[in-house]
């Protein structure tokens, strides 16, 4: 079986797409042959890992600093914490303080929705985060985060009233439908919860979030047509 983070491991690397190059399979230069995987090898123990293309200053942090609000203490049983980053962020990188306290039951919303299943919603875009134009970066996709409010369920249950959905802005090099919409638009997604298989999947490609972080369960989305 292909190498796998283990989030009981005492160290965890903190990393940008440096580590990612030869480890994210949609990065198309390979899998489970990384930076981290190299250091599994070499100490001869399992590794933890938070990785994230792009902003290697603050982005794999946010990630941290995100998970721990959500209620998962992913520096717990940790001895060792490695943090990677390109050079040329101490000369351009966004350095931004983030908050590490852990939150053991989340903050903000009641309700998770791990357990949910698929849903089907509209709702109208209250905020999204920033997200590249095809082109300006090096990278073959994106995933932003749109708050949606006014909320009408058209399958499955849903009680909160304001939710965070991730979902690609950029796919293949080419900018998705969901990239342009403005903020106000009325919008209808497929939701499913962003479980540790979507975090696994989906949570190393450069991400972009929004200045909510109250919603502490977001979701993934897909458009509907």
């Amino acid at each position: 079986m292909p190498w796998r983070p283990d989030p009981a491991a005492e160290v965890l690397v903190l990393g940008d797409s440096f580590a990612n190059i030869y480890s994210l399979e949609e990065m198309n230069w390979g899998r489970a042959a990384g930076m981290v995987e190299q250091l599994s090898l070499a100490l001869n123990r399992p590794v933890d890992a938070i990785l994230r293309n792009d902003n290697g200053a603050h982005a794999s942090r946010e990630t941290l600093s995100r998970e721990l609000v959500r209620g998962k203490d992913r520096l717990a049983g940790k001895k060792v914490v490695v943090w990677q980053f390109a050079a040329r962020e101490l000369a351009v990188g966004d350095w931004k303080l983030l908050d590490m306290a852990f939150r053991p039951s989340g903050s903000g919303e009641s309700g998770s929705p791990t357990q949910m299943r698929e849903l089907i919603v509209s709702g109208t875009i209250a905020a999204k985060s920033a997200a590249p134009r095809a082109g300006q970066i090096p990278y073959a996709h994106h995933v932003f985060t749109l708050d949606l409010i006014d909320l009408q369920v058209h399958q499955g249950t849903l009680t909160q009233s304001k939710i965070a959905v991730y979902l690609f802005s950029m796919r293949n090099h080419q900018n998705t439908v969901a990239f342009s919409w403005p903020v106000g638009k009325r919008v209808k997604l497929r939701l499913r919860p962003w479980r540790p298989d979507f975090f696994a999947r989906y949570g190393r490609i450069n991400r972009t979030e929004t200045n909510d972080t109250e919603l502490t369960h977001p979701w993934w989305g897909e458009v509907v047509e």
